[in-house]
C-alpha cells in the first residue's frame, strides 16, 4: 500500500474476546488474521484485507471505560518533528514513543486539543 502523509495508516480495535472478535469481523467484513510474532506484544492479531495489513485486534487489559474508541494511526514523514509540532499546537503526549523493530516503523500516541487519542506513525 502506498502511504500518503496524513492518511490513516493503521487502526487498533480493543476487544475482550479475541476469538469472538475474529469470528465476527471475518464473517462481517471478510477480514483475515495473523498473530503478531513478538513476545513483548501478546494477544495481538493483525488484520488483513485483500492481502494487505490494515489494522489490528488487541486484547483489552482493563474493562472498557467511557471514551474508549479505536486508536487510529496517521502516517507522517518524520515522527520527531511531527511530535514537536503536535505539542506546539496544543497536543499532549500519551505514553512513550514505541519502536516496533524489524523495520516496521515507530509511533507516538497523543491527545489532540480536544483530548482525542490518536497516534502518529513513521517508517523510522
Amino acid at each position: 500500500m502506498k502511504r500518503s502523509l496524513g492518511k490513516t495508516y493503521w487502526f487498533d480495535l480493543l476487544v475482550t474476546d479475541l476469538e469472538r472478535a475474529k469470528a465476527f469481523y471475518s464473517a462481517l467484513l471478510g477480514w483475515k488474521f495473523q498473530k503478531l510474532m513478538r513476545a513483548e506484544i501478546l494477544n495481538y492479531w493483525m488484520i488483513a484485507l485483500d492481502g494487505e495489513f490494515i489494522g489490528g485486534l488487541k486484547m483489552r487489559r482493563t474493562e472498557k471505560k467511557e471514551g474508549d474508541v479505536p486508536l487510529i494511526y496517521f502516517y507522517v514523514d518524520q515522527l520527531g518533528a511531527k511530535i514537536q509540532k503536535a505539542q506546539d499546537l496544543g497536543a499532549a503526549l500519551e505514553g512513550e514513543r514505541v519502536d516496533m523493530g524489524l523495520n516496521r516503523g515507530c509511533f507516538q500516541c497523543l491527545r489532540d486539543p480536544d483530548h482525542n487519542l490518536i497516534a502518529l506513525w513513521a517508517r523510522g
